[in-house]
């Protein structure tokens, strides 16, 4: 905000909040690298006391410029300038209050979508310790590329690659693949960037004017906090399964924004809902054929099945709303399926995780399973 008074800056102010998430990821990776390995607690405590008295002594030679400029600007400006200056600015235009929420849900998605990713990935997939990094990396990486002076990566490019990021994550999703772990990880990891850069790109080109820019990052970290309170005190009290994670792909899906979705007719939106009601059914039906021909749940057949709605789906893509919706379907009737492990009988969430109790297909074990690890057996 201070930027944009200063009248040598004559460019859009919001590069800094790219500039700012950039200091976060540098930080987020000297820390455990450079930092801890070479300085104690004691050393490390007076080089933040010192760091912190610097960005003090910075922010006040900032507050210095800003008010330097305004007295010269209160001076009375230059006699060519009069005659312009006779014209009055124009009027800011009221931020509505839908156009508030529509910021608070843009944030919230990308943030519930991290914490999702990051839960899942580290219980399903890969338990690997400081794991957290790399999808919180990728978060702060959306704010610098979309909020960029030039945005290096397309928002229409990140549009068109989304659906085809969320079918692939859907399928191993419901299918509980997890090996190889790299290319699956991978999957999950390419996915939730790319709905980060959707999002976030989003609000990037429905950013207010510089006299509004405080107010939008107001809303921008309402939506963080809701996305954490969700994925961190809501869901677990009222879901016994990690229902955030799909949930915050759906909504990933409806935050995509494509011109041609302005001009289809009533009657097309009206397949709006009916459509995914009929990809749900297939879906279920395909899994109660696959359970009634005895087909091995970890093989191939069974996740074609559950490919084929998928597919059909993706041909949706250009409507934002039946895909996003379709994916909900699918997400709903895949449920049915059950995991690669059996049937459940009892499923719970608690401090560990998801934990499932389930009998195996062959009917001799019952097993206890935390994320696809069997933690115990018996006949």
């Amino acid at each position: 905000k201070w930027f944009s008074h200063v009248e040598l800056s004559d460019q859009d102010p919001y590069f800094l909040y790219g500039a700012s998430n950039l200091g976060s990821m540098l930080s987020l990776a000297a820390y455990p690298a450079i930092l801890e390995p070479h300085l104690g607690l004691f050393e490390q405590a007076n080089a933040w006391r010192w760091g912190y008295c610097a960005f003090a002594a910075f922010v006040g030679l900032c507050a210095l410029t800003v008010i330097r400029a305004k007295s010269l600007a209160n001076d009375g400006p230059p006699p060519q300038l009069e005659i312009a200056m006779a014209v009055p600015p124009p009027m800011l235009t009221s931020i509505s209050f839908v156009r508030r929420l529509k910021w608070i849900f843009l944030s919230f998605v990308p943030s519930s979508f991290l914490l999702g990713v990051t839960n899942y990935i580290t219980t399903d997939v890969a338990p690997v310790p400081l794991f957290w990094v790399i999808p919180l990396a990728l978060y702060l990486a959306t704010f610098v590329l979309v909020f960029a002076k030039k945005p290096p990566l397309p928002h229409a490019l990140m549009v068109r690659l989304l659906p085809l990021g969320i079918t692939a994550t859907v399928l191993v999703y419901l299918t509980e693949a997890s090996t190889p772990i790299t290319f699956i990880t991978g999957i999950h990891l390419v996915t939730f960037f790319l709905a980060s850069m959707v999002c976030h790109g989003e609000l990037a080109n429905d950013r207010p004017p510089p006299e509004q820019l405080t107010e939008f990052y107001l809303w921008i970290s309402v939506g963080g906090v809701l996305g954490g309170i969700f994925n961190g005190i809501i869901a677990p009290q009222i879901f016994d399964t990690l229902v955030e994670y799909p949930l915050a792909m759906v909504l990933a899906c409806l935050c995509r924004t494509v011109p041609e979705e302005e001009k289809r007719e009533k009657l097309a939106r009206n397949l709006d809902g009916l459509i995914p009601v009929g990809l749900c059914l297939l879906m279920v039906g395909l899994i109660l054929i696959g359970r009634a021909l005895h087909v091995d749940r970890a093989g191939a057949v069974f996740k074609l099945l559950i490919a084929a709605p998928l597919l059909i789906n993706y041909g949706f893509l250009k409507v934002p709303i039946r895909f996003g919706l379709g994916i909900g379907a699918c997400l709903l009737g895949g449920s049915l399926f059950g995991g690669i492990l059996g049937t459940t009988v009892h499923v719970e969430r608690n401090f560990f995780g998801v934990v499932r109790v389930t009998h195996d297909d062959a009917g001799k074990f019952v097993q206890i399973a935390h994320g696809t690890t069997i933690h115990g057996r018996q006949s």
